[in-house]
């Protein structure tokens, strides 16, 4: 659904003054939609991870996921929900809600417009707040696994930070060394 001027104004106000406040709280496996960071940033991780375990002898098992089908089947409250738990206040998770909950849509084909009909799930079109929205989702979905997998180690010593996922928009890629764990994910 394309958004009317109107609402994409309202959203970029809102987008100054709160969401870019919570960037600091994203796990740091999220590197899309994020100030000097994106998809290179994603793919050399990975690629550091997949040439230290062939140089470690290692077990590897890499988990990629494209959730290509995530924007448009987001469920509105599962968005606000974790809106509320990244700390935005909750008279902007309302505004957000109240901005969303107008949302229509229209057909357009070579017999011209079908009827308006309500949209009630996804990120709309247009609307610069969608990638943070998505992005919160994410986030809580990265700590979720990051509770229950180990990850990989990078460099072969116990004591050095172990690499779980990254994640860039839409696409996730968990990195494991023992089976069960990927099995877990």
């Amino acid at each position: 659904a394309l958004m009317a001027q109107s609402m994409k104004l309202l959203g970029k106000m809102i987008h100054i003054e709160t969401y870019k406040r919570i960037q600091h709280s994203l796990h740091p496996s999220q590197v899309g939609w994020r100030a000097a960071h994106g998809a290179t940033d994603a793919a050399s991780t990975l690629g550091h991870v997949i040439e230290s375990a062939a140089r470690l002898k290692l077990s590897l098992y890499i988990l990629y996921l494209d959730l290509r089908v995530f924007f448009p089947s987001l469920k509105r409250q599962v968005v606000f929900a974790a809106e509320l738990l990244h700390g935005l206040p909750p008279e902007v998770v309302r505004l957000v809600a109240a901005l969303y909950a107008e949302a229509v849509g229209q057909y357009d084909s070579k017999h011209g417009l079908s009827h308006t009909f309500d949209i009630d799930v996804g990120a709309l079109m247009g609307c610069i707040l969608s990638p943070d929205r998505a992005k919160l989702v994410l986030d809580l979905a990265a700590r979720a696994i990051a509770q229950v997998c180990s990850g990989t180690k990078v460099w072969g010593r116990v004591d050095l930070r172990r690499i779980l996922s990254t994640l860039c928009a839409d696409d996730w890629a968990g990195t494991f060394n023992e089976e069960q764990d990927l099995q877990a994910a």
